[in-house]
């Protein structure tokens, strides 16, 4: 009799067919899916922040990209090939690095009770936001910070890593845990 039923709902042509909605009387418990962009000034009783390790750079085969241009009071300016677009790519990939700062601010932010933010050395992850956050080099010589960055990271063992993820684990004084992840 099931099967018969299952059968007949699922049959679209059939005459007569009755939908039955899914009526809650509220979606509070409800599991909600929002972007970070989205998520500004809402709060959360758990957040999840899976997908942080995207880089911050622009890709060399990239004939254009957008930047804030500095001579001209920060105006946004896209470059389509000039004499100075290696100079451009760097103030490019520092902007993207500042709004990528301020997604991982406003998501890390918006958790009442927990927040899990899965990291660890995922393509590109090198010149990510949560990279710059917990490995900053020492120092910055020049003026391309994000491959300043990029390039202490990668020069990190996976033991340094997380040995400075225990150092602010211990800062934090238990607001913060680090889990390895399940292999399963």
């Amino acid at each position: 009799g099931l099967l018969k039923w299952i059968s007949e709902q699922r049959d679209g042509d059939r005459p007569g067919r009755v939908e039955h909605p899914l009526r809650l009387e509220s979606d509070e418990n409800a599991v909600r899916l929002v972007t970070a962009h989205k998520s500004k000034g809402l709060e959360y009783p758990v957040v999840f922040c899976p997908f942080f390790w995207d880089g911050s750079t622009v890709r060399k085969s990239d004939k254009s990209f957008v930047y804030h241009d500095r001579l001209e009071a920060m105006r946004l300016t896209l470059d389509l090939g000039s004499e100075n677009t290696n100079q451009n790519r760097i103030s490019a990939e520092e902007g993207i690095l500042a709004e990528n700062l301020r997604l991982l601010y406003v998501a890390l932010t918006r958790a009442r009770c927990r927040c899990y933010l899965v990291w660890g050395r995922i393509k590109e992850t090198e010149t990510s936001a949560p990279a710059y956050l917990f490995y900053p080099p020492e120092t910055f010589s020049g003026e391309d910070v994000v491959g300043e960055a990029g390039e202490h990271f990668k020069r990190l063992t996976d033991y340094t890593q997380v040995e400075r993820l225990a150092e602010l684990v211990e800062k934090a004084g238990g607001a913060i845990r680090f889990l390895e992840m399940p292999a399963d």
